[in-house]
């Protein structure tokens, strides 16, 4: 059975990537109410205005976390106020989700619209790309076929993973299928945020390092400092996952006695976290400062 399955390999994973599109896609069309989230991934990637990207007045950098909007209100700017002080028609509100024709590819935009909320950059900028294709029109196809993509090449690369650590063919092919035919892949692929994107990325950061680990490639090493920079922009979760990744390879190079290889692979860690946090600086405010994520981040676990 598993010689059967490491000769037509691709034939089989392409077979369950079918099976997995297909069901995923079945479910995303049932789906009846968004997640405001949803709504948010949006706006906060087409909307236009100079100080607030929100559909309602909200302190920069503090996300959903609105403890008391009436002297918030009172204390900021009169565009803040205003929202609560004027009738804005359907249009109005299609603006903030579509792209106009003069405003198609506004990056800018998006990296501001995101110093005020409370997550990196790139996923916006890939919705913005996408809808900027499409001006005045809105579907949430766009955000899906992101999905979709980081999706599709997540599920071999889960079954060269579970090789790479000793599963045999046929168990690495089941647990792809876990993934991708369960609540788990199907939950995360519907939903019209960046973590698909995400998971997408730590796979493969994780697929790369075992591969380093078994042989050391030059070439794994460098993608590997790409894709870091790529995950650090894409949520802040990929800190904390690369983290101790790079713990476990700088402790077993040490352990193996190859010091060099493990104090530079950790230097290159540690250069691209640099790179992203240049590339994004309001991380810093985003994870330890004044934001909704810096909160979470020094709160006990009474205030989840």
């Amino acid at each position: 059975m598993d010689k059967t399955i490491q000769k037509y390999q691709w034939s089989f994973l392409l077979l369950l990537t079918f099976l997995c599109l297909g069901v995923s896609t079945t479910f995303f069309c049932m789906r009846k109410v968004p997640h405001v989230d949803e709504v948010w991934s949006y706006m906060l990637s087409n909307k236009i205005e100079s100080d607030c990207p929100f559909l309602f007045p909200i302190a920069p950098g503090a996300g959903d976390k609105m403890d008391n909007i009436d002297n918030y209100v009172q204390s900021e700017t009169a565009s803040y106020k205003a929202y609560f002080h004027h009738w804005h028609d359907g249009l109005y509100y299609k603006n903030t989700l579509t792209v106009q024709p003069e405003d198609s590819f506004s990056y800018s935009n998006v990296y501001h619209n995101q110093t005020l909320d409370v997550h990196p950059p790139l996923y916006y900028f890939l919705l913005h790309t996408i809808c900027s294709f499409f001006p005045n029109q809105f579907s949430w196809w766009f955000a899906y076929s992101i999905n979709i993509i980081f999706f599709v090449g997540s599920i071999p690369l889960i079954f060269f993973v579970a090789k790479e650590i000793g599963m045999r063919p046929s168990h690495a092919l089941m647990a792809s299928a876990f993934w991708g035919l369960t609540p788990s892949g199907i939950g995360e692929v519907c939903f019209l945020r960046m973590y698909m994107m995400l998971t997408f990325i730590t796979i493969c950061i994780t697929y790369l390092q075992i591969r380093l680990i078994k042989e050391f490639n030059v070439n794994y090493a460098v993608a590997i400092f790409v894709l870091n920079i790529l995950g650090f922009l894409t949520q802040y979760c990929t800190y904390i996952y690369v983290f101790f990744l790079t713990l476990f390879y700088v402790i077993y190079m040490l352990y193996k006695r190859e010091i060099w290889r493990g104090i530079s692979y950790g230097f290159g860690v540690l250069l691209s976290a640099t790179i992203a946090i240049a590339v994004y600086p309001t991380t810093i405010n985003h994870v330890f400062l004044n934001s909704y994520n810096g909160s979470i981040t020094y709160s006990s676990p009474k205030s989840f």
